[in-house]
């Protein structure tokens, strides 16, 4: 007895040892694998853009625009399809005791200012991506000169010629510096949210830089990027982008336009509801905006105004 005893404990003591030994070098070799895989693999780029739905982009001008500014009319016809904005005022900020603007002095996030008319946009120009091509597929503002193309980010926007500007297509920084703006807006990012937020911090501060040097008497607006309807987008797009993405990103976008002296607008407010998202009915896919938001967008634009210098 005393010796079928002490075979078992033998046994057990014989068949651990090795399992032990086993399970180490698994281990080993699992972290020397992994860190050779990484080494070897290629980086994910910091800017992916989407991949937008077809069938909405086909909405939308797939073409590079760039219509010349027009004289301002002497009236704005009403549309049939639209509703007319608001009384509007003098295109003048208020004035402070020392008779300078009080909104001139604090670049960064611009509050509302007195309503400014239609003419104020004559010497404006709108860069962005396939939303902002919206402005004269709508026909919103038909006096204002739109450099905006679905194939346009904020990865490209300084080097790919995507702009058709008379008889020649070039960037949107060598269209800009033939127009003689007065003010630009800026409307980017929401292609490439999915990437680096610092990354794209970086690369809109490089463009806003480039606009100052092709447009030196400028007033340059840098608008927010839109919220998404969450629910829609996620089916269309990406399950993986949220509005708080998007809201960490634009309080970065305004801290950036504080830095370069430009001024931050908070366009998506038009656009959230309770819940920080936009609207279903807003929008077709969950980022683009139907052409009643447009008329909301400039709405905006009209109380949230300086006069340039």
């Amino acid at each position: 007895m005393p010796n079928l005893e002490f075979r078992p404990k033998r046994r057990r003591k014989r068949r651990g040892a090795p399992i032990l030994v086993g399970v180490l070098c698994a281990a080993v070799f699992s972290a020397a694998a992994a860190g050779i895989w990484q080494l070897n693999s290629t980086p994910v780029q910091a800017l992916k853009p989407l991949e937008l739905d077809p069938s909405v982009v086909a909405a939308f001008s797939s073409s590079p625009q760039a219509v010349a500014v027009q004289a301002a009319p002497s009236s704005e016809p009403e549309s049939s399809s639209q509703e007319p904005f608001p009384e509007e005022v003098s295109s003048e900020p208020a004035q402070s005791a020392s008779g300078q603007s009080e909104s001139a002095q604090t670049p960064g996030a611009l509050e509302e200012q007195p309503r400014v008319t239609s003419a104020y946009f004559d010497d404006a120009v709108f860069i962005g991506d396939s939303i902002t091509t919206g402005i004269k597929l709508y026909d919103v503002m038909s006096n204002t000169t739109v450099l905006a193309s679905t194939g346009i980010g904020l990865e490209n926007i300084l080097s790919k010629p995507a702009i058709k500007y008379g008889e020649e297509t070039l960037t949107a920084m060598q269209a800009l510096a033939k127009t003689g703006a007065k003010k630009v807006y800026i409307m980017l990012g929401a292609n490439s949210i999915l990437g680096d937020h610092d990354t794209m911090v970086g690369l809109y501060g490089n463009l806003i830089d480039e606009v100052r040097r092709n447009a030196p008497d400028s007033v340059i607006y840098v608008q927010s990027v839109l919220p998404i309807n969450e629910e829609i987008f996620h089916v269309k797009y990406n399950p993986n982008t949220d509005n708080s993405d998007i809201m960490d990103f634009n309080k970065k976008l305004a801290a950036l336009a504080a830095e370069k002296q430009a001024y931050y607008l908070d366009v998506g407010s038009v656009f959230r509801d309770e819940t920080g998202g936009m609207p279903a009915d807003y929008t077709p896919d969950g980022m683009h905006i139907n052409s009643a938001q447009y008329i909301m967008w400039f709405d905006y634009l009209k109380t949230h105004a300086i006069a340039a210098e």
